[in-house]
């Protein structure tokens, strides 16, 4: 089925899907380049643009919601809004918005330890805490921390990514 949209929106996707597609592609994420200097940055316009696809999914009732190895949370937003993490567009949300504020409570591992942008190139212990143990557990991939949530490149990212490009794909045909 194939629906129209504005142009705006249209526009908005496909540079989306460019950008994303672009970034991936450079290899910045290898553990190669892991003292990169704009590996943060990277991953920032890699996050928020995935934010916009998964958005526009969910907006158009295409909504990506695999849950595997996602880290379910509850938590309450900047304004005081109770919210959670069930999927992996909230998962999403969740990071982008942990990247994008710093002063963030997002950013909080607990009280007294601020955890940004924390990376993981395959299987290891991140950090032990009294109450959280924070792992990477697959050897094959990269985890990115923020707070207590975590996103893994293939097993999220990029699957997340390929899912929003096939479901709004039917939006880009003319």
């Amino acid at each position: 089925m194939n629906k129209q949209i504005d142009f705006k929106t249209k526009t908005e996707i496909e540079t989306d899907i460019d950008r994303i597609t672009q970034i991936l592609k450079c290899d910045i994420f290898s553990q190669q380049n892991c003292r990169h200097p704009l590996l943060q940055a990277a991953f920032i316009e890699l996050i928020i643009r995935l934010r916009d696809l998964l958005y526009k999914c969910d907006k158009f009732d295409g909504r990506v919601n695999f849950s595997d190895d996602v880290v379910y949370l509850k938590y309450k937003d900047y304004y005081g809004k109770e919210k959670e993490v069930k999927d992996i567009t909230d998962a999403v949300a969740y990071i982008r918005n942990a990247a994008c504020h710093i002063e963030s409570e997002l950013n909080f591992l607990d009280p007294n330890i601020i955890f940004i942008f924390n990376v993981a190139y395959g299987k290891h212990n991140i950090i032990s805490t009294p109450k959280k143990n924070l792992t990477s557990d697959y050897g094959d991939d990269v985890r990115f921390f923020y707070g207590e949530q975590k996103l893994y490149l293939k097993r999220h990212i990029i699957r997340a990514f390929e899912e929003s490009k096939k479901f709004l794909s039917q939006y880009l045909t003319n």
